[in-house]
């Protein structure tokens, strides 16, 4: 079977699905870069289907398509955000993978500093988009599955160390979700082998929020990747 030269297949968070990352996908397919996103199992529907599965399976099923990838083509990068980037870094331990991406992947999760200088902009401005967002973020995860995120984080801070692949790590300071501390980590556990870079402003849903660095984060991205 012949192969095709490279791709970049690019893994969405916690809960979310693929619209998380569509952005960047067309921004890296409309620069000549073949962009690929991937669907983790029990995710994009709804808060049962995320129940019914484990992090296990979310890991099985990002890696049944990246070794259908690798039989495709010569090289295969891999783009991870959020929970995304440690799912990235589990499987690049496991197959040759070229470049790594870590976006705003969390080791410590929560920034109460920002989630509460975002609701109290809210609730001085009479506005509830912030507010909105966060209780629809609460509303799909159950305690299930919140405890299979925290496997998984936790496996992944165990192999960060072991990841051989050349890899570039960007972390939004305003994350409100994951803490900015968390780049630091696996900037320290990845060594001379990782790039660390820190972003003003921002927020965690980099891609999907029309944020005045989006598009600094793909062209980042790009650059790193082309």
């Amino acid at each position: 079977m012949g192969y095709f030269n490279e791709v970049n297949a690019i893994i969405h968070g916690f809960s979310g699905s693929t619209k998380e990352i569509i952005y960047l996908k067309n921004y890296l397919n409309h620069q000549g870069l073949n962009a690929h996103t991937i669907t983790l199992a029990g995710h994009g529907g709804t808060r049962k289907d995320l129940y019914r599965t484990s992090h296990i399976d979310w890991l099985n099923s990002a890696e049944i398509e990246i070794a259908r990838l690798r039989k495709q083509y010569r090289r295969i990068n891999l783009v991870g955000f959020s929970m995304g980037g440690l799912i990235s870094a589990n499987l690049s331990t496991i197959y040759d993978v070229d470049k790594l991406v870590l976006v705003n992947t969390p080791v410590y999760v929560w920034n109460m500093r920002v989630i509460f200088k975002q609701i109290l902009n809210d609730l001085r401005n009479g506005e509830r988009e912030n507010i909105e967002y966060f209780k629809k973020g609460m509303s799909i995860v159950s305690p299930k599955s919140s405890i299979e995120f925290f496997k998984i984080l936790n496996k992944s801070k165990k192999i960060f160390n072991q990841v051989p692949s050349q890899s570039f790590i960007m972390q939004c300071l305003e994350d409100e979700t994951v803490h900015y501390r968390s780049a630091e980590y696996i900037k320290n556990e990845l060594g001379e082998r990782a790039q660390v870079r820190y972003y003003n402003g921002g927020c965690h849903q980099v891609f999907l929020r029309n944020t005045s660095i989006r598009d600094a984060f793909c062209h980042e991205i790009y650059n790193f990747l082309k």
